[in-house]
Protein backbone atom coordinates (compact mmCIF):
# COMPACT_ATOMS: atom_id res chain seq x y z
CA UNK A 1 0.00 0.00 0.00
CA UNK A 2 1.38 3.81 -0.68
CA UNK A 3 -0.06 7.14 0.42
CA UNK A 4 -0.95 9.13 -2.72
CA UNK A 5 -2.57 12.35 -3.10
CA UNK A 6 -5.66 10.83 -3.59
CA UNK A 7 -5.46 8.16 -0.94
CA UNK A 8 -4.13 5.19 0.05
CA UNK A 9 -3.63 2.20 -2.67
CA UNK A 10 -1.67 -0.42 -4.37
CA UNK A 11 -1.34 -0.02 -8.10
CA UNK A 12 -3.24 -3.20 -10.20
CA UNK A 13 -3.82 -3.20 -13.75
CA UNK A 14 -2.18 -1.22 -17.25
CA UNK A 15 -0.62 1.43 -14.18
CA UNK A 16 0.83 -1.31 -12.20
CA UNK A 17 2.20 -2.80 -15.70
CA UNK A 18 3.96 0.65 -16.29
CA UNK A 19 5.47 1.31 -13.38
CA UNK A 20 6.83 -2.35 -12.82
CA UNK A 21 8.43 -2.01 -16.58
CA UNK A 22 10.55 1.22 -15.80
CA UNK A 23 11.72 -0.23 -12.17
CA UNK A 24 12.92 -3.17 -13.78
CA UNK A 25 14.72 -1.31 -16.18
CA UNK A 26 15.59 0.78 -13.73
CA UNK A 27 17.40 -1.81 -11.50
CA UNK A 28 18.69 -4.18 -14.29
CA UNK A 29 20.63 -0.43 -15.50
CA UNK A 30 22.07 -0.13 -11.46
CA UNK A 31 22.78 -4.20 -11.57
CA UNK A 32 24.76 -3.44 -14.54
CA UNK A 33 26.16 -0.03 -13.53
CA UNK A 34 27.60 -1.91 -10.32
CA UNK A 35 29.74 -4.43 -12.43
CA UNK A 36 30.63 -1.44 -14.86
CA UNK A 37 34.33 -0.62 -14.11
CA UNK A 38 34.95 2.04 -16.76
CA UNK A 39 31.78 4.05 -16.13
CA UNK A 40 30.01 3.96 -19.43
CA UNK A 41 26.42 3.01 -18.37
CA UNK A 42 24.46 6.16 -17.54
CA UNK A 43 21.68 5.75 -13.85
CA UNK A 44 21.67 9.19 -13.44
CA UNK A 45 17.05 10.28 -14.13
CA UNK A 46 17.59 14.08 -13.11
CA UNK A 47 16.27 13.66 -9.82
CA UNK A 48 19.09 14.70 -7.75
CA UNK A 49 18.26 13.57 -4.22
CA UNK A 50 18.00 9.86 -6.03
CA UNK A 51 20.63 10.28 -8.21
CA UNK A 52 23.06 11.22 -5.20
CA UNK A 53 22.52 8.05 -3.54
CA UNK A 54 24.52 5.41 -3.81
CA UNK A 55 23.72 2.54 -6.40
CA UNK A 56 23.13 -0.22 -4.03
CA UNK A 57 21.08 2.41 -2.08
CA UNK A 58 19.25 3.33 -5.38
CA UNK A 59 17.99 -0.09 -5.59
CA UNK A 60 17.27 -0.71 -2.26
CA UNK A 61 15.09 2.61 -2.80
CA UNK A 62 13.37 0.98 -5.67
CA UNK A 63 12.21 -2.22 -3.68
CA UNK A 64 11.41 -0.48 -1.01
CA UNK A 65 8.55 1.57 -3.20
CA UNK A 66 8.23 -1.49 -5.08
CA UNK A 67 6.63 -3.02 -2.15
CA UNK A 68 4.98 -0.45 -1.48
CA UNK A 69 2.83 0.32 -4.81
CA UNK A 70 2.82 -3.45 -5.48
CA UNK A 71 1.34 -5.18 -2.25
CA UNK A 72 -1.46 -4.86 -0.36
CA UNK A 73 0.02 -7.07 2.72
CA UNK A 74 3.31 -4.89 3.19
CA UNK A 75 2.33 -2.09 5.72
CA UNK A 76 2.42 1.23 4.49
CA UNK A 77 6.18 3.01 4.28
CA UNK A 78 6.57 6.18 6.11
CA UNK A 79 7.00 8.83 3.11
CA UNK A 80 10.59 10.04 3.47
CA UNK A 81 11.85 12.74 0.59
CA UNK A 82 14.26 10.01 -0.51
CA UNK A 83 11.58 7.48 -1.18
CA UNK A 84 8.85 10.24 -2.97
CA UNK A 85 12.48 11.36 -5.28
CA UNK A 86 12.48 7.55 -5.98
CA UNK A 87 8.93 7.18 -7.81
CA UNK A 88 9.93 11.00 -9.63
CA UNK A 89 12.60 9.12 -10.67
CA UNK A 90 10.53 6.07 -12.23
CA UNK A 91 8.24 9.07 -14.35
CA UNK A 92 11.54 10.41 -15.32
CA UNK A 93 12.55 7.05 -16.29
CA UNK A 94 9.88 6.94 -18.48
CA UNK A 95 9.75 10.33 -19.81
CA UNK A 96 13.09 9.25 -20.84
CA UNK A 97 12.03 5.89 -22.77
CA UNK A 98 8.77 7.71 -24.70
CA UNK A 99 11.62 10.53 -25.63
CA UNK A 100 14.09 7.20 -26.86
CA UNK A 101 10.28 5.73 -28.96
CA UNK A 102 10.27 9.55 -30.27
CA UNK A 103 14.33 9.67 -31.14
CA UNK A 104 14.23 6.40 -32.68
CA UNK A 105 11.56 8.00 -35.77
CA UNK A 106 12.78 4.99 -38.24
CA UNK A 107 11.22 1.83 -36.41
CA UNK A 108 7.69 0.04 -37.40
CA UNK A 109 5.28 -1.80 -35.69
CA UNK A 110 4.47 -2.04 -32.26
CA UNK A 111 7.67 -2.31 -30.69
CA UNK A 112 8.25 0.94 -31.72
CA UNK A 113 5.82 2.64 -29.27
CA UNK A 114 5.70 0.01 -26.25
CA UNK A 115 6.46 2.73 -23.64
CA UNK A 116 4.29 5.13 -24.82
CA UNK A 117 1.34 2.48 -25.20
CA UNK A 118 2.24 1.21 -21.61
CA UNK A 119 1.54 5.27 -20.61
CA UNK A 120 -1.19 5.51 -22.68
CA UNK A 121 -3.06 2.71 -21.48
CA UNK A 122 -1.85 3.43 -17.91
CA UNK A 123 -3.28 7.33 -18.15
CA UNK A 124 -6.87 5.95 -19.84
CA UNK A 125 -7.58 3.13 -17.46
CA UNK A 126 -6.82 5.79 -14.74
CA UNK A 127 -8.59 8.68 -15.94
CA UNK A 128 -11.74 6.17 -16.79
CA UNK A 129 -13.94 8.09 -14.52
CA UNK A 130 -12.44 11.38 -15.10
CA UNK A 131 -14.29 14.16 -15.81
CA UNK A 132 -13.02 16.35 -18.88
CA UNK A 133 -12.34 19.51 -16.60
CA UNK A 134 -9.81 17.08 -14.42
CA UNK A 135 -7.85 16.92 -17.61
CA UNK A 136 -7.19 19.90 -18.94
CA UNK A 137 -4.10 21.17 -20.03
CA UNK A 138 -3.37 17.61 -22.12
CA UNK A 139 -4.26 18.42 -25.33
CA UNK A 140 -7.41 19.80 -27.10
CA UNK A 141 -9.74 16.69 -26.90
CA UNK A 142 -8.86 16.40 -22.95
CA UNK A 143 -7.12 12.98 -23.76
CA UNK A 144 -3.39 11.47 -24.10
CA UNK A 145 -2.21 11.15 -27.43
CA UNK A 146 -2.20 7.97 -29.60
CA UNK A 147 0.68 5.80 -29.12
CA UNK A 148 2.04 6.53 -32.88
CA UNK A 149 2.13 10.40 -31.80
CA UNK A 150 5.50 11.93 -31.77
CA UNK A 151 4.93 15.20 -29.84
CA UNK A 152 6.90 14.99 -26.19
CA UNK A 153 5.27 17.81 -24.92
CA UNK A 154 2.03 15.76 -25.65
CA UNK A 155 3.52 12.89 -23.45
CA UNK A 156 5.00 14.76 -20.46
CA UNK A 157 1.92 15.83 -20.01
CA UNK A 158 0.12 12.95 -19.76
CA UNK A 159 3.47 11.18 -17.52
CA UNK A 160 2.84 14.21 -15.20
CA UNK A 161 -0.50 13.74 -14.98
CA UNK A 162 -0.05 10.23 -13.78
CA UNK A 163 2.49 11.19 -11.46
CA UNK A 164 0.28 13.86 -9.73
CA UNK A 165 -2.91 11.99 -9.25
CA UNK A 166 -1.92 8.80 -8.43
CA UNK A 167 1.37 8.55 -6.64
CA UNK A 168 2.92 11.66 -5.62
CA UNK A 169 2.03 12.13 -2.12
CA UNK A 170 1.19 15.70 -0.06
CA UNK A 171 4.06 18.16 -1.57
CA UNK A 172 5.14 20.37 1.08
Amino acid sequence: MWHTSTGDRTLTGAEATLIADACVQMIDALEWALHDEEGLIAVDTGVALYDEQSLCQRIGLLNEVCRGLFSSRNPMPILTAELEATVMSIFETIKTNVQLEIDAEDCYGEACCESRSLVFAAFTEANASSKPSDLEGLNEFNEIPSPWCDEMELWELGIESLADQNLVGPRF
